[in-house]
């Protein structure tokens, strides 16, 4: 909530705002507490009613806190290999809670690519599992043919790996992104780690990027 409120204030005023949750937003699928592909034990509270809970009262403060800021709002929630049937219903609990709130777009995240286009930025979002970059490049190009013709700045926005990566491929800058939350027991045991920090970027709707922030977990403690 704080990185939150700390990136919304910094983010000047800005007309739009575009709020990126590039996957596993949930660390459990499910009440099994697995991964649902590779069944890997996972560090969860034991009650997932409550997980769902404070998801949506989370989303509220994020959404309410956006809405206060930009005249547009709007929202995807890519689905990760962590949470790819939770991640669907937290986009219809977001819809129904703000069916009557005319300036929030929730897109849709039927299929693992999500993308939005402003101006002449193109933002193509994804997990990143089992995606490599010039996987997403192909894809990209074959399957949005038109929207890349239109948009001199191409990005695709991706979590997975948790730490920062950019590779820029024929005009498509991937990038992906570290997380505000520590690594749980497995990817501890396991010597993974990485800076922890929720990352705001300015967009102009014709130059691209304009400068970015972040809000790193050291400030926030």
């Amino acid at each position: 909530l704080n990185a939150i409120d700390r990136l919304v204030e910094r983010s000047g005023d800005s007309h739009t705002g575009l709020l990126v949750n590039v996957g596993d937003f949930f660390h459990a699928n499910d009440t099994t507490s697995q991964t649902p592909q590779s069944k890997h034990s996972l560090d969860t509270d034991g009650r997932f009613g409550r997980t769902i809970r404070l998801a949506g009262e989370l989303f509220r403060h994020i959404i309410d806190k956006l809405l206060t800021k930009h005249k547009e709002v709007v929202i995807i929630n890519a689905r990760g290999n962590h949470d790819p049937d939770a991640a669907l219903w937290i986009n219809e609990m977001i819809r129904a809670v703000y069916l009557d709130e005319k300036r929030l777009t929730v897109l849709d995240n039927f299929n693992k690519f999500v993308w939005y286009k402003f101006g002449k930025n193109l933002i193509v979002t994804h997990h990143g599992d089992r995606l490599k970059v010039q996987q997403a490049y192909e894809a990209i190009t074959r399957n949005l043919p038109k929207e890349w013709g239109e948009c001199e700045h191409r990005f695709l926005w991706m979590g997975h790996i948790h730490h920062k990566q950019q590779h820029e491929v024929g005009g498509l800058l991937a990038e992906t992104f570290n997380v505000l939350a520590p690594p749980d027991y497995w990817h501890s045991a396991s010597g993974y780690g990485a800076s922890r920090s929720m990352t705001c970027i300015l967009l102009h709707k014709d130059f691209g990027i304009d400068c970015r922030f972040q809000a790193n977990i050291q400030e926030l403690k």
